[in-house]
Parts: structure tokens; sequence; C-alpha cells
């Protein structure tokens, strides 16, 4: 990767909307001109949720993961190591996911109408929470031994988002004003999402770790960012580097929508839904203001909350955890894929 100190115009970001993914494009085009009936089937194998693919389509997959490989900047040593930081996390990283992550993802107003549009997160909240959490452990579960499994996993994201273009921009709903559906700056803000905005959420509730840790973190997720179709110059080495491209990714893009607000309401909603008591539901969403800042929750509409009782974060993480993510049944995919 090239070392030279990146900078992120506003300009230069506005092109990216405009740039999707050439080689996953062709790749979901090929699937979906020879078997158009087989797509439905094949998704719960690209979302991680069934480790078995349909034997029609197994040829182009396995040319498919040939392809694209591992960046010769990648370092391993590096990659472990955020692994295991990410273990030592994993709680609290998974309840950022939900408080932090995606709502940030959601303040983005033409970004958000991509994941708005098959309504499954409005409808669906809590199944989609949860493979996307699945999805995040699998990505930070890095290590030597399951590399190829690990690449893979990544791989058949980028594949889905591929076949999301297809099917969004054949719907003739979509708007040429939003830029293109998942494109360059969208994929790289939630690149950003799962990697810095969880960084420095971390630091916000007082936790600590080593400059060192975080960008050996921001490292794991520009290899993930590369594998997921992310143009190198969206992938930022430092963490001085990720806070200019947040900055001005957040500048430019958010803004009021109903579809945020709508998306933003549902992961509320699940919170209270799924939460043993109510406390721990109204202490989420007072983080969730808190962690975005008065800006962003503004934006998205999040409830103010009086909270009369404090509660340990990591009881707090170690709740909202559970109810995102059933671990046990994640680690036995993981384990079936090894």
């Amino acid at each position: 990767m090239n070392l030279q100190t990146k900078t992120f115009s506003k300009d230069f970001l506005e092109k990216q909307r405009y740039i999707c993914d050439t080689l996953a494009d062709a790749y979901a085009q090929k699937i979906a001109s020879e078997m158009p009936k087989n797509i439905a089937s094949l998704l719960p194998w690209l979302n991680g949720t069934q480790t078995e693919c349909l034997r029609s389509v197994q040829p182009i997959a396995e040319k498919y993961f040939s392809e694209v490989q591992i960046p010769t900047w990648a370092d391993r040593t590096r990659m472990q190591k955020a692994s295991a930081f990410f273990s030592k996390h994993e709680n609290l990283i998974l309840y950022l996911l939900g408080v932090l992550s995606l709502p940030y993802c959601y303040a983005a107003r033409k970004g958000v109408q991509v994941l708005f549009f098959s309504k499954r997160l409005e409808k669906d909240t809590f199944r989609r929470l949860q493979e996307t959490a699945l999805f995040v452990l699998k990505a930070n579960s890095y290590s030597l031994e399951n590399e190829t499994n690990w690449k893979n996993d990544i791989l058949k994201i980028r594949l889905l988002h591929a076949l999301m273009r297809i099917f969004v921009l054949k719907s003739n709903k979509w708007q040429q004003e939003w830029g293109e559906p998942i494109n360059q700056e969208d994929m790289a803000g939630t690149n950003l999402s799962f990697s810095y905005i969880v960084l420095r959420g971390m630091r916000k509730l007082g936790f600590s770790f080593s400059a060192k840790e975080a960008e050996d973190f921001l490292h794991l997720w520009n290899v993930i960012g590369y594998l997921l179709g992310v143009q190198e110059t969206l992938l930022p080495n430092t963490m001085q580097e990720a806070f200019w491209l947040d900055k001005q990714i957040s500048e430019k893009e958010f803004a009021p929508s109903n579809e945020g607000k709508i998306l933003c309401k549902a992961l509320i909603a699940t919170f209270t839904q799924q939460s043993p008591l109510p406390i721990f539901a109204d202490f989420a969403i007072a983080q969730m203001r808190f962690l975005l800042g008065e800006r962003v929750a503004q934006i998205l509409d999040i409830p103010a909350k009086n909270i009369s009782k404090i509660i340990p974060i990591l009881t707090l993480s170690e709740q909202t955890a559970s109810w995102l993510v059933p671990k046990a049944n994640f680690r036995a995919e993981i384990a079936k894929a090894i």
C-alpha cells in the first residue's frame, strides 16, 4: 500500500459515488444472466447463515475466490494482533455495532437509501442485525490457519453487494442523485463504521488501548475493505487519515432523511423488544445519543433518555451482545467451515 499521506477532498469523494466494483459486478452479472432463478437460493450462503453453496454456482464461485487474493501489503502479524484485540473486547465491539456503527451508517442521507431498499432492516431488523454481527465476528476472527475461509467469507459479502446493485438498478426506483448503489464512498464509510468509528466509541466510553493496537485494528479492516472491493485510495493508513476521511464524509453526506429515521427507529424498537429489562434498552438508547453526538442524534431523531441508574458498561455490553449475537451458534458455524 502507498504510505504517502492520503487526503480526501469532497470533490474526490463525490466522484467515488459513481464508481462501484467492476470485478464483483462482472461475476454477479454472470450469475444473474446464467442462473437467475438461483439468486434467492444463493443468499443464505452469501450472508453466512448457510455453509453449502449451490452446485450450479460452485464453478463461478471458485474462479471468483481464486481471482481475488489478500493484498501484498497485508501484514499478517498485525492482522493476528488485531484479531486478538477484537477477542479481548468482543462483547463491547458487538455492543458498539448496534449503538454506534449501524446508526452512523443511517445518518448518510444518500447512502442509507440502499440499506432501506429491501425493507429487511425495517421489517426484519433483529435478523439483519444478527447477520451483520455474524459478518463482524467472522471478519475480526482472522488466523493464518483459517486464512482462505476467512478471505472467502468476506468475498461472499462483496458478491452479495454486487447482486444487490443489480436488483436495485432493475427496480427503476433508484435515483441517480444518490450516486450508484453501494458505491466506493459508501463502502469506505461503512468500512470506517466497523473500524475507526468503533475505536472512537471505545475511547469515548473510557476504554484505553495503545496507538499500535488501534492502527493494527485499522490495518485489519483495511485488508477487509480491500477484499470487499474498496479502492486503496479510500483506505486510511493511519488513525489521523481515518479521522479526516470520516470528517469529510460526515460533513458531506450526513443529513436528515425519512429512511435514516425509519431504520434508526426500527433499531431502537429492536433494543426495546429484545431487552430483558427496559432499563437496559433505555441505557443503550442514551449511549447511542452520547456516542453519535448531538448533530447525528438530531439527524436520526434519537430520543433522549433520562437514566436514573448507573449500569456498568461491561455489564450492558454483555447483555446487549447476547441479544444481538447467539455466539455459540455462530462459533459452531465458523468451526464447520474450517
